[in-house]
C-alpha cells in the first residue's frame, strides 16, 4: 500500500483531478469519485496528506453539480457522499 500510495497515487491526482475539474458537468465521470473513495478506503493512513488535493479537487466542482437542482447527477451525487462518509465518517 505505501508503495502505491507514494508511486501511483500523486500521478493519478495529478492527471484525474486536473480533468474532473476541467470538465463541463456533463463529461465528468462519477466514477472519478468512487476510485477516490476506494483509494482512501484502501490505503488509508498511507493517504493522508492527499486527502486535501482530493477535496480540493472535486469538492467545489461536484457540490455545483449536485446544488444546481435536486434532479440532475443523481449517481455523481450518490458517489459524493459516499466519498465524504470514508473521508469523515468511516
Amino acid at each position: 500500500p505505501k508503495t502505491i500510495a507514494q508511486n501511483f497515487i500523486p500521478l493519478v491526482l495529478d492527471i484525474i483531478i486536473v480533468d474532473y475539474q476541467r470538465n463541463v458537468d456533463s463529461a465528468r465521470d462519477p466514477d472519478v469519485l468512487t476510485l477516490f473513495t476506494t483509494v482512501v478506503n484502501k490505503l488509508r493512513s498511507h493517504v493522508l496528506d492527499d486527502v486535501p488535493r482530493i477535496m480540493d479537487g472535486v469538492f467545489e466542482c461536484t457540490f455545483q453539480m449536485i446544488t444546481a437542482n435536486f434532479e440532475d447527477y443523481p449517481e455523481h451525487r450518490i458517489k459524493f457522499f459516499e466519498l465524504l462518509q470514508k473521508l469523515f465518517v468511516d
